[in-house]
């Protein structure tokens, strides 16, 4: 399984309404609307975020929790993805 890799740092450039999901990702020309997201912790938040990705690195969770938000992990192969 491939997946698209997004740092924390980039996370608000493509939040919108205080969330970033595929969706949004997509909508922003980021990425592909069937992409996997993977988040990795290169880079800074500074902001609360509810983030939703198929994969997470233990320090880019941290860092998002750190900032006030939330991860929600999406399960492969669901209705959201």
């Amino acid at each position: 399984v491939e997946y698209v890799a997004l740092n924390v740092g980039q996370l608000k450039m493509y939040a919108v309404d205080g969330t970033v999901t595929p969706a949004t990702l997509a909508a922003k020309g980021l990425i592909e609307p069937t992409a996997r997201v993977k988040l990795l912790a290169n880079g800074e938040l500074g902001q609360k975020l509810e983030v939703h990705a198929h994969r997470v690195s233990a320090a880019a969770r941290q860092k998002i929790e750190s900032a006030g938000g939330t991860v929600v992990l999406i399960a492969v192969g669901s209705a959201r993805e």
